[in-house]
């Protein structure tokens, strides 16, 4: 009978060996990965640390700080106060334009009699509201009363209560327009234009995305003005002065600065862990390797090259922009997630900037054409001859760079921008099926008809 037991300590001994070789093999990576992690980290803090040798903020704090709240009454916060008093909208005026879910009819058309007595009675309701609103075009804008170091746990009602200032206004501009009370539709009008202008200073992107829809509604106002009522030359300039003043070319660059410095915010809470309300994905798993560092230095990077590119000039910026967007969509996915999806939701903003900026542009030369009209008795047959009485010089499309467009017929005169695809459409508004904003499509103001 063989009963030999089989060599267990040489066994032991050569397991115990790949064991030891294994936990020098994982501790030589863990070193090697702990090294890894520093010398990103330096890179980090050597990244934020440039931006502060350069004089920006680097951080929420010191967004504060470069851009510190005034003390004493500004008009940001006399607007946020008096919007503060607009009750819930009563049902029976739900169907009216700019404040409930109504269309205006076509600018030419009249807008109807038992429409005209709603506005009324609702002006008539948030009076003392509108008088604060009308008294803040006297004062400086300063910023949205919310430190930005609260950016993430901040209340932004706020930003509401603009936009509801900014309805009521534009509501009241198109009121006395109907009526031919021109000097109360352009009072309300500057108004309507100073909400806006009061955000202009803010750094939060999404403030300024709030400042374009005030803007929106209060063009979509002047553009019905321009159609239905007729302005003296003196109340036109007026027009134009405000206009002047809520073309902000440097409000993207601003914003681009403030996102940098919120970001910093973000990576920080990422880097304590992920919180009860946090959606972070595999963030845990992407910091416990390293991914989040490189992640932090790819944003830093893409934010870099979209604030130069919002710095260039007005009539390069779009292109520059545009090769920020194609590096990004380049990137690896693998460690640029974040950078990805923010660069995808910054692109849109910068075409809603553009566009705005488009707007307020074609809205002072739509101005300009009719102020020649009551000097000279006809528009203009190109928009060289608005130069020097009413404008300085032509605006440049922010699509292209080029001249903003203009057609002059005996029927229409058309004042538009090229828009996102940078064609010239001729002044279409829409595609065939009836949508704004895409290719094939230009952005603009359409005088159909001279003032009556």
């Amino acid at each position: 009978m063989n009963d030999t037991a089989p060599p267990q300590p040489r066994r032991k001994s050569r397991l115990k060996r790949r064991l030891i070789r294994l936990a020098i093999a994982l501790l030589i990576l863990i070193v090697i990965h702990g090294g890894f992690v520093h010398m990103l980290r330096r890179q980090i803090d050597a990244r934020y640390q440039a931006i502060r040798d350069a004089g920006f903020p680097a951080t929420p704090a010191e967004l504060d700080d470069w851009h510190p709240m005034i003390q004493g009454p500004n008009a940001t916060q006399i607007i946020i106060n008096a919007a503060a008093n607009i009750g819930p909208l009563d049902p029976k005026f739900e169907l009216l334009p700019y404040v409930g879910d109504g269309d205006l009819p076509d600018p030419p058309q009249p807008i109807a009699p038992d429409t005209l007595q709603l506005m009324d009675e609702l002006l008539g309701t948030d009076r003392d509201v509108l008088l604060d609103l009308h008294r803040a075009t006297s004062i400086e804008p300063a910023r949205f009363p919310i430190p930005y170091a609260d950016e993430f746990s901040a209340n932004m009602t706020p930003m509401s209560r603009a936009r509801a200032a900014a309805t009521r206004l534009t509501l009241q501009t198109a009121f006395h327009t109907e009526r031919g009370e021109t000097d109360d539709a352009l009072n309300a009008a500057l108004a309507a234009l100073n909400i806006g202008r009061s955000l202009k200073h803010d750094c939060r992107l999404v403030v300024q995305l709030v400042r374009v829809a005030c803007d929106n509604l209060a063009l979509d106002v002047l553009d019905r003005a321009l159609h239905r009522a007729t302005f003296t030359d003196d109340q036109l300039a007026q027009f134009d002065n405000a206009l002047q003043q809520a073309e902000q070319p440097d409000v993207l660059f601003r914003a681009m600065v403030g996102e940098r410095a919120l970001s910093a915010h973000g990576f920080r809470q990422i880097a304590r862990g992920p919180t009860e309300n946090d959606d972070t994905s595999n963030s845990g798993f992407r910091l416990s390797i390293g991914l989040m560092e490189l992640e932090e230095l790819t944003f830093l990077a893409f934010m870099n090259d979209a604030i130069d590119a919002a710095a260039s000039p007005p009539d390069q910026r779009t292109a520059a922009l545009a090769a920020v967007e194609a590096r990004a969509a380049a990137l690896p996915r693998w460690r640029s997630m974040f950078t990805q999806d923010t660069a995808q939701a910054m692109i849109r903003s910068w075409e809603i900037f553009n566009r705005h900026e488009a707007m307020i542009r074609a809205a002072r030369i739509a101005v300009a054409i009719e102020r020649h009209r009551l000097a000279h008795g006809t528009r203009p047959d190109k928009l060289d001859d608005l130069i020097p009485q009413f404008l300085d010089a032509i605006p440049v499309d922010p699509f292209d760079g080029k001249p903003m467009r203009y057609i002059n017929s005996s029927a229409a005169a058309k004042v538009y921008s090229v828009d996102k695809d940078a064609i010239d459409n001729r002044g279409a508004w829409t595609d065939a099926d009836g949508h704004r904003y895409q290719p094939g499509t230009d952005v603009g103001f359409d005088l159909r008809t001279t003032n009556p």
